[in-house]
């Protein structure tokens, strides 16, 4: 049984939901032409005004509006849950620290990759630096693999990642790299979860965490399929171990489909087709859309406060793609139509 307290975090949390962007504020956005335009608005129109308070509006990109939205969804989910650590403390110092470190790894290293390692520096976010093990400002600061490895020597990282840098050489598979760090993710707050959390908290929590993974499995299959022609073999390696709804057998058979169509089919004829519409639309669109709606269900009608808050950790997760979305459609000039169709919570 969860106290007083623990129930009045519930409340907290889903009023905080409450401030999420409605209808209208999509078809505001979606109606700005500029990306300063769209960094105005969310800083006065919205539940974002704090955390995008210190950007500046002529140096938005992907990188840098992703880790001040984050900051703010870090910053509320902290305070709701710091009232109770019985509550909160998987979710802000677990689940949350590690999405966040595995987040910033994956941005400095899209730098790294390209050449300009030192072009994290200004995107690392402030907030983070003092949370995490891993010295951010150090990291900005790399110029080979062996320099990176120095910077997570003391971290689970350095275990997990070192197979990838032990030679000083620029063929880094980012994509395996990805693929890994998602598999750590999702094994170690499983491994939280269970160490933690027993009954039915435990299994909402699991289920919320397994579906999400296990729709990133899809996704993932979809899009080797379609863009990347990539043979069974490498598509295994790439998925995490998570299953929930979909049989074994069923994703032997995505992996092993001769097209992107196939996969959409076998998709079709499985628990989640079942329970869809529109997925000849697209894969993509559909898992997220599959995902929303079961984040709204579990923090509408979960009675346990650790499902609730992260079902809300979650919601606000697809809400921050679909402002990417938003800000990386007006950059390349896409018609709004076309903005409007990416869009998950809209």
């Amino acid at each position: 049984m969860f106290s007083s307290v623990s129930t009045a975090i519930s409340t907290k949390a889903r009023a905080r939901y409450g401030k999420r962007l409605t209808s209208r504020n999509f078809d505001e956005l979606l109606s700005l032409s500029t990306v300063p335009d769209v960094a105005n608005y969310l800083k006065t129109r919205t539940h974002y005004s704090d955390g995008l308070d210190a950007l500046k509006d002529t140096d938005i990109h992907r990188a840098s509006l992703e880790s001040f939205l984050r900051a703010q969804t870090f910053h509320d989910i902290a305070t709701l849950s710091k009232f109770n650590i019985s509550v909160g403390e998987q979710l802000s110092g677990g689940y949350m620290l590690t999405r966040g470190e595995i987040d910033e790894l994956l941005t400095f290293l899209r730098f790294f990759i390209s050449g300009k390692p030192s072009e994290y520096y200004h995107v690392l976010p402030d907030y983070f630096n003092k949370r995490t093990d891993i010295d951010l400002v150090a990291l900005s600061q790399v110029k080979t693999n062996m320099d990176f490895l120095k910077v997570i020597k003391d971290t689970d990282y350095f275990r997990i990642l070192k197979e990838f840098f032990d030679k000083d050489d620029k063929n880094i598979n980012f994509t395996e790299i990805e693929a890994t760090l998602d598999r750590y993710l999702y094994d170690e707050t499983k491994r939280g979860i269970k160490s933690k959390y027993k009954g039915k908290t435990r299994a909402e929590l699991i289920s919320l965490f397994t579906i999400k993974a296990e729709l990133d499995n899809v996704k993932k299959i979809y899009r080797a399929k379609k863009y990347y022609k990539l043979d069974d073999e490498v598509i295994s390696g790439l998925l995490n171990n998570e299953m929930h709804f979909l049989k074994n057998r069923e994703l032997d058979a995505m992996i092993q489909a001769k097209t992107p169509d196939e996969v959409i089919n076998i998709f079709k004829s499985s628990s989640y087709g079942r329970r869809s519409d529109n997925i000849d639309i697209s894969i993509d669109k559909t898992s997220l859309k599959i995902m929303y709606r079961y984040f709204q269900k579990m923090m509408r009608y979960s009675s346990n406060p650790p499902v609730i808050l992260t079902a809300i950790i979650f919601l606000f997760e697809l809400e921050m793609e679909d402002i990417i979305n938003i800000i990386e459609g007006i950059r390349y000039k896409l018609p709004a139509e076309k903005i409007k169709s990416l869009l998950v919570t809209y």
